[in-house]
């Protein structure tokens, strides 16, 4: 196949499709107190107030736990049934006097002409009453959102108290007077939510890790240094002294172009300790960077060089790979290497790798679950004792790992499959969890318990939430996680949940919940939203959904078409020169072929498809730039060395422009636009000023990819 048979596309083929991660940050209404009024005063870190109903205002109240603007716009304003009326009017009667009050400060920012605040003190009785009433709670009136607010001197200055303690006066009279009845009401638009509660109160270690026979743990919890320090209760502690890495700042070690590496008399912990019992096990939670490294890279080693080791978890482009030194697999204990399936990805990921030479021989486990077992029962440990230990690269700096360290375990047993699920279960170090206390709702000590952590500077994880409670036959519909009393649109896993809870303990459900952040993980308070907790019937859908997008009338039909998976095969093939019976590029293209383009219409392409086609030209790239022939890749990119040099970028970079695209079609992308574009690869990946040996092919590979990934190669 000639190159004149290759796609054409427009100029901007090679762009390369990044996700981007959106953080928006909503701003309080300022002003309207006498020193500033901001936001920055004390903010309280208390528990739950469900317990003070009916409070009289002039009583100590414990600090609600909810300091941050804006409150949610309600979406059933309403009351349903005969008692709307009645309650709109005695909501006039009540608390619209004082939130309308000239003589307070609400009505600075809640005028209705703010964009940035809720419009709940207007004159007109009926709006007002539309947005106020979801946040009031007749049931717990210390819960009301428009007590708590003024009660964390939310923008009203010295006026604040006397605001809060007429707002919850109001609000007693208004329950006192209701006659909707059940907790707040029934299901008459109020809100059913928990207690609030924050970071500052999160429960350590809800889920023990099975570390009885752990030698050495590194949590990566230092934050500032040159060095990391495992912890155990065997032994002196091992120190890893670092080069090339930064801290990251929510936690864990980042390995830019470097590595971990301990002494030789810290090292020999490992050898004393596991060396004798032909069996351990290596575990580590870390998020590689990419898909693309080779050698394998090293995740964690514990060895001398290339061609020697007692133990190595690496990653080969997107397996996982395992090497243990034993009397049948030789020095480099890769006669035969573990590997898995194709399985890496770039979000955080457990592993874990043991070894028993009496049970089971080699595994490896991925996120809990047995990735890949190789049988070799019977085999022995032989293991030398001038190793080194050492996370993300080779103790010789040639086979470096890219990614984020959050935590390396060993332990001196082979984990079964119940302690790895443990581990994985139990997260990156010492799970958080946060407890919703619902006793206000039960009518009994009760609360709901979920694990919790902040994933990233922009968003928050929750996940598997339970009842923990005496009560038994609590019914459990509808629950959303509401931040500063805002409850976030997208990600909300449990507002379908509809279940009866048996027996304290009980999960709720299985599923976890990404929420963005709003002031932070220091200052934002959460809660839950219930439709039905046990008896007590609150709010439906609080969470309005878009509307669909009205399709377009007529959809013209492409132009071009893209190649089938068939046709992708044979073109990586004939570009690159490598044969379709290569075993690693057979292999995956068997596994892949299903994922990759069916038919020629380009209206049916996805994602999917495009992600398949990627890896697919990763696997041709690899045996490109493969250790095991070097003249395949010296051929390929013009270059002795199989590597690049800071003044050779630009001829590499049009040799794949050559060789993969070519300029011999009309509608080619430009060829200098698209050198800078791989040019720019190279940059990106550590290689501005040339680099060689494994770094160097890993560059290779990845610029390769770039092109043979790209539509110049998939549309015809």
């Amino acid at each position: 196949m000639s190159q004149n048979n290759i796609l054409f596309i427009n100029k901007n083929a090679l762009r390369m499709i990044c996700m981007i991660l959106l953080a928006v940050a909503l701003t309080a209404c300022g002003g309207g107190s006498s020193d500033g009024g901001s936001d920055g005063g004390t903010q309280s870190t208390a528990g739950n107030t469900g317990g003070n109903t009916g409070a009289n205002p002039g009583d100590p109240t414990p600090n609600p736990v909810d300091p941050g603007d804006p409150m949610p716009m309600p979406v059933d304003p309403v009351d349903p049934g005969n008692g709307g009326a009645n309650e709109q009017a005695l909501f006039a009667a009540t608390l619209h006097p004082v939130i309308t009050n000239p003589n307070y400060t609400c009505g600075l920012c809640h005028n209705g002409t703010n964009i940035q605040a809720i419009p709940f003190a207007v004159a007109d009785v009926a709006a007002s009453y539309a947005v106020a009433n979801p946040l009031k709670n007749l049931a717990v009136p210390t819960q009301s959102s428009l007590y708590q607010r003024p009660l964390t001197n939310h923008n009203c200055g010295a006026m604040c108290a006397d605001i809060a303690a007429d707002v919850l006066q109001a609000i007693n009279a208004w329950a006192a007077q209701s006659t909707a009845g059940g907790n707040n009401g029934g299901n008459n638009g109020n809100v059913l939510a928990s207690a609030t509660t924050n970071f500052s109160q999160v429960v350590e270690g809800s889920i023990p890790r099975a570390d009885a026979n752990m030698i050495t743990l590194f949590a990566f919890g230092e934050g500032v240094g040159n060095t990391a320090s495992g912890t155990s209760n065997v032994g002196a502690d091992i120190t890893l002294n670092l080069e090339g890495t930064e801290w990251v700042a929510e936690g864990g070690l980042r390995n830019v172009d470097g590595k971990a590496q301990a002494s030789l008399a810290d090292s020999q912990k490992l050898f004393n300790l596991l060396s004798g019992g032909n069996q351990f096990s290596v575990e580590a939670w870390v998020i590689p960077e990419n898909l693309t490294q080779t050698g394998p890279a090293r995740i964690v080693s514990y060895s001398v060089d290339t061609g020697r080791r007692n133990f190595t978890l690496g990653q080969q482009v997107d397996q996982y790979d395992s090497r243990v030194q034993t009397i049948n697999s030789g020095p480099n204990g890769s006669n035969p290497a573990a590997r898995t399936e194709d399985i890496v990805t770039t979000e955080l990921t457990h592993l874990v790798m043991t070894y028993d030479n009496m049970s089971g021989g080699r595994k490896i486990y991925v996120n809990g679950q047995l990735a890949v077992e190789e049988a070799i029962q019977g085999d022995m440990l032989n293991w030398q004792d001038d190793n080194l230990f050492v996370l993300g690269n080779e103790v010789t700096n040639n086979r470096l790992w890219k990614g984020v360290f959050k935590m390396v375990a060993i332990h001196n047993v082979a984990l079964n499959g119940a302690q790895v699920a443990q581990n994985f279960d139990a997260g990156a170090g010492a799970v958080t969890s946060l407890r919703f206390d619902v006793a206000s709702i039960l009518g009994a000590p009760g609360y709901i318990e979920m694990q919790a952590y902040e994933v990233d500077p922009f968003a928050y994880v929750f996940a598997r939430p339970k009842l923990v409670s005496d009560v038994t036959g609590v019914a459990v519909k509808n629950i959303r996680i509401a931040v500063n009393n805002n409850v976030p649109l997208a990600a909300q896993a449990f507002r379908r949940v509809d279940t009866m809870v048996m027996q304290s303990g009980q999960e709720i459900s299985p599923l976890g919940a990404l929420i963005p952040s709003d002031q932070g993980m220091n200052l934002d308070q959460f809660s839950l939203q219930f439709e039905v907790l046990g008896g007590q019937t609150g709010s439906t859908e609080s969470i309005a959904l878009p509307t669909p997008p009205v399709p377009p009338a007529d959809v013209p039909e492409p132009d071009v078409g893209v190649r089938t998976f068939s046709q992708v095969h044979d073109t990586m093939a004939a570009l690159t020169g490598i044969s379709q019976g290569d075993r690693d590029v057979r292999d995956r293209y068997d596994m892949l072929r299903d994922q990759l383009p069916p038919t020629a219409d380009a209206l049916g392409f996805g994602s999917a498809q495009q992600i398949a086609i990627q890896r697919l030209a990763t696997t041709y790239c690899g045996e490109v730039v493969g250790n095991n022939n070097n003249n395949r890749c010296r051929n390929f990119f013009n270059d002795n060395n199989c590597a690049i040099a800071a003044g050779e970028k630009d001829a590499i970079a049009g040799t794949v422009y050559d060789k993969i695209i070519g300029n011999n079609l009309v509608n080619q992308p430009e060829r200098t636009a698209s050198i800078a574009a791989l040019v720019g690869i190279m940059d990106a990946e550590n290689c501005a000023n040339g680099c060689t040996g494994a770094a160097g092919r890993q560059v290779l590979q990845a610029v390769c990819t770039a092109a043979l990934a790209s539509s110049a190669v998939t549309i015809n």
